[in-house]
């Protein structure tokens, strides 16, 4: 129960500082990552003994493989990705072990919070790191207050 709760805050959290950045776009390309989930390195050492590696988990999320994505698997049609050059390119947003988001509590301790972002697969502009309305123009914050 502890997971979907902590998922659920990084929705929050994430949504939270959408609002506030000045250009979505550079939030899709890492320009712009989160100021509270701010845990550095690629690699996170996990309370068990075991290790997540985010760049190979983000590969697996973009495209299935491991090792990395080319442009052209990137761009595939598949089951799980059906939108061909839309299909959004995540990254990691931002990460923190939740311990030291919510203080130390011990029921906490066990989780790291990861959250991915990508770009909105139904603009289908053909450009995935672009935040763009229908038509192509680009889509800041401001654009849909």
């Amino acid at each position: 129960m502890a997971a979907g709760y902590i998922a659920d805050a990084g929705l929050v959290i994430a949504a939270a500082e959408m609002r506030s950045a000045s250009d979505w776009s550079a939030v899709l390309t890492g320009a712009i990552r989160s100021t509270i989930l701010t845990a550095s390195g690629s690699v996170i050492a996990l309370p068990d003994g075991r290790t997540l590696d985010l760049v190979r988990q983000t590969n697996l999320l973009n495209c299935g493989r491991a090792a990395g994505c080319t442009d052209g698997q990137l761009d595939e049609t598949v089951a799980e990705r059906p939108w061909g050059r839309n299909n959004p390119r995540l990254r990691v947003f931002g990460h923190a072990p939740t311990a030291d988001l919510w203080g130390g509590t011990a029921q906490l301790a066990p989780f790291h919070l990861v959250v991915w972002i990508g770009d909105d697969p139904a603009e289908e502009d053909g450009s995935p790191l672009v935040d763009a309305l229908f038509g192509g123009t680009p889509l800041t914050p401001a654009a849909v207050s």
